[in-house]
């Protein structure tokens, strides 16, 4: 894919395959040796990585690396914010804060990396690999391994020790999250709100267990716990105990546990209880027709409920009118009648009026005042006069 189609319809019956990090690094070694260019052996295999096995791609990459070493000697963090990658020092910061759950700095952290223009997408996909790098090299037993960047001793150990605190289970965790995240960026949220709310979650997952761990062992304690009445294990047996023939084998009668509903639907006592549970029958309308959710979601209010009515009242009556024609109001008592018990019915109204299909506005008919198109945007959408033209 990375051959250019040029290229490549010139030369279809060749298989282009992606050049080997060990080649492509002898490659570029033997070209900044030709043109007397020296730079650290980590800085070259930071254009190999980056490159990602095409040698066009890595030459550009080394291109850029030689151009900033013209002003000053470049080193690994110099040379990663160069291509837009995350350095290792900046990175262990970052781990740092997430494990000692200092939200404030990772904001800082995110607000710098978008202010620079970096690609949020590319700074996940550097968590990623730090974290990978972290589970290899806690998960090795001889520590022979390979990471994905190179680190110096020091930069090493420090990236074991953090691996450690989190343990294999929080850094399989992280990685999930870390992966789920790099697909919502795809979307069209704001990436500052979506790296922010992936450290949350990355910090909420390694808290500490609170409490002991109940014993799971064979050797530990067991609890058993009894009911008025349940029935002892020994007399659940499927068939009688056996016993010497002179006595009598004993007649078990077990009794039946009293049933327990299996109906989870709440009862809704007072308008209390409906506002707390708005929220659930709001999802449950967006689940049957999206007219109605976004008929409900808006400018609507709960103001009464007894006797089973459910009173709502609507922002303007252009939205109860959609309402009451689209036959939304089956739809909401489907919704509440799934998951609640107690509301039969509903009356409608706009901004506390009642609402009736028998009569017809009479503040909008009766009034001469409200004829006027003034009058009406003044009513109806809260406009002022600002000067008047005669004509």
């Amino acid at each position: 894919e990375k051959v250019i189609p040029t290229i490549r319809s010139r030369t279809h019956h060749y298989q282009f395959r992606l050049v080997s990090n060990e080649t492509l690094f002898k490659h570029l070694q033997e070209v900044l040796k030709s043109e007397n260019v020296s730079l650290p052996q980590d800085v070259v295999q930071l254009a190999v990585t980056a490159g990602a096995g095409s040698v066009r791609d890595s030459l550009s990459i080394l291109g850029q690396l030689i151009a900033g070493s013209q002003e000053q000697e470049v080193d690994y963090e110099i040379a990663a914010r160069l291509i837009g990658q995350t350095g290792n020092h900046e990175l262990s910061e970052i781990f740092k804060a997430v494990i000692d759950a200092e939200l404030s700095i990772l904001v800082h952290q995110v607000e710098g990396i978008l202010q620079r223009g970096l690609d949020p997408r590319r700074f996940v996909v550097d968590l990623l690999e730090r974290v990978r790098d972290m589970t290899v090299l806690l998960a090795a037993r001889n520590g022979d391994v390979k990471t994905l960047r190179n680190y110096g001793s020091t930069d090493q150990s420090f990236i074991a020790t953090q691996a450690k605190e989190v343990g294999i289970e929080g850094l399989i965790l992280w990685s999930e999250i870390l992966a789920e995240h790099l697909v919502k960026l795809r979307s069209n949220l704001p990436a500052q709100v979506i790296l922010e709310m992936m450290f949350v979650r990355m910090m909420k997952k390694i808290q500490p267990h609170q409490g002991p761990l109940p014993n799971t062992s064979g050797s530990g304690s067991h609890i058993q716990v009894v009911t008025e009445n349940s029935t002892p294990s020994h007399l659940r047996e499927k068939g009688p105990i056996s016993s010497p023939s002179s006595l009598p084998a004993p007649s078990i009668t077990t009794g039946k546990a009293p049933e327990v509903s299996k109906s989870n639907k709440s009862v809704l006592g007072d308008l209390k209880d409906i506002e707390r549970s708005w929220s659930r029958v709001l999802e449950n309308v967006k689940n049957r027709r999206r007219l109605t959710w976004t008929l409900l979601s808006t400018g609507v209010s709960l103001t009464d409920f007894s006797d089973g009515k459910l009173s709502i009242s609507f922002g303007n009556s252009g939205a109860l009118d959609s309402f009451t024609r689209s036959g939304s109001e089956e739809i909401l008592l489907g919704a509440f009648n799934e998951t609640f018990t107690g509301v039969t019915g509903f009356s409608f109204s706009v901004g506390g009026v009642v609402h009736s299909q028998d009569k017809v506005d009479e503040s909008v008919e009766g009034s001469e005042d409200l004829v006027t198109g003034e009058d009406l945007l003044m009513k109806e959408l809260g406009a002022t006069i600002i000067s008047k033209e005669e004509n």
